[in-house]
């Protein structure tokens, strides 16, 4: 049987999850997948390789959506998640940043994935790719998801620990550029969310439920169509 502590890649974690719960697991997966966010978000602003009209949104909501559906596994939510896969970020893998963002894509689309279906697999997979992803700190990765799994194993879930509980977050500077690139309205939602994740402020939970479940053609319609559906939610 896998301990906690033995804990260091994904064969290891799979073992683990095996014995959990459906949303924990998810849990473990998103929260893996949200503390690389910053590197596919600055990518998409800034990477040379993306496309004219690429955008974090799809990736936003697909980590969005599986936060939700750890704590709110109903049936809307499920669906939702099983529809929201990001965009493939078509990086070089020769590029770092852009192998960096194609590995975050990744691990936003397991855990999205995984709410729908159970698989202790595709759940290990994630966060295996998010390490992948902050390959230049893998280590914290690993054990942010060690910690993470003793969060769960003592019933402390839905408390939204902090996503760096036990060390300063080692991609701070990257988080900082997305923050001083995104200075559109259409931004100012999501960069709130992160920074609460970021902290551990127990987010509202009713408020994210109803942003994931917004309509499809409205999340496809872009960043400012998603924006005037959160102010109408927020209201």
């Amino acid at each position: 049987m896998v301990e906690i502590a033995d804990i260091e890649d994904e064969k290891s974690l799979r073992e683990w999850l095996v014995t959990r719960s459906r949303e924990g697991a998810v849990w473990i997966a998103t929260r893996a997948a949200m503390r690389v966010l910053p590197l596919y978000w600055e990518w998409a602003f800034t990477g040379r390789e993306r496309k004219d009209d690429l955008t974090p949104l799809p990736f936003l909501r697909c980590v969005l959506i599986s936060s939700v559906a750890a704590v709110r596994p109903t049936e809307n939510i499920r669906s939702a998640a099983a529809s929201a896969y990001a965009v493939d970020a078509n990086a070089s893998a020769g590029d770092a940043s852009a192998y960096a963002a194609c590995a975050a894509v990744g691990a936003a689309n397991d855990a999205a994935y995984a709410a729908d279906i159970d698989a202790a697999a595709i759940l290990a997979a994630a966060a295996s790719h998010a390490a992948a992803a902050a390959y230049a700190v893998a280590n914290d990765a690993w054990i942010a998801t060690r910690t993470d799994c003793a969060y769960l194993e003592s019933g402390w879930m839905s408390a939204s620990p902090a996503l760096w509980p036990d060390r300063d977050n080692p991609i701070a500077a990257t988080w900082l550029g997305v923050k001083n690139r995104a200075t559109e309205p259409e931004w100012a939602f999501w960069i709130t969310w992160y920074q609460d994740a970021l902290a551990g402020v127990k987010p509202d939970w009713n408020q994210l439920e109803r942003i994931a479940l917004i309509d499809r053609a409205i999340w496809e319609a872009g960043p400012k169509a998603v924006a005037a559906e959160i102010d109408k939610i927020k209201k």
